[in-house]
């Protein structure tokens, strides 16, 4: 019987928070009748303080499908009045986030919400 050393769950606190984020809105828009050409732009984002942690080799399911594979995740505060959907996406240090999956209220206290997101590029300026 062997003795296991279990590591403690990490609570994301407050000060944890040192990175600052943009969020921004992702709105599609035809340019032809057909659909095939279309820009995107994006919207005035909103600037949060958060925690991002690198990730690798996580993936998300739809339950048939890869979903997209996750890079880095971003813990910010819980605002309910503030939705956040997968048509947002996140800018850090010039680099720009898909979001691929949110889960609001990640320890049950209502304190944080987690980002699961992809890396896209750069932020063409």
């Amino acid at each position: 019987m062997g003795c296991r050393i279990k590591p403690r769950p990490y609570k994301v606190c407050t000060g944890d928070m040192r990175s600052y984020i943009t969020i921004k809105q992702k709105t599609k828009n035809a340019t032809n009748v057909s659909g095939l050409n279309s820009t995107i732009t994006l919207s005035e984002g909103a600037g949060v303080w958060a925690m991002q942690k690198s990730v690798n080799g996580e993936e998300i399911f739809d339950g048939i499908n890869i979903v997209g594979k996750i890079t880095d995740h971003f813990y910010i505060r819980y605002n309910p009045q503030f939705i956040i959907d997968k048509t947002y996406c996140v800018e850090f240090e010039n680099n720009r986030y898909n979001i691929i999956d949110i889960i609001p209220n990640i320890e049950g206290r209502r304190n944080n919400t987690l980002l699961k997101c992809s890396i896209t590029g750069n932020v063409i300026l």
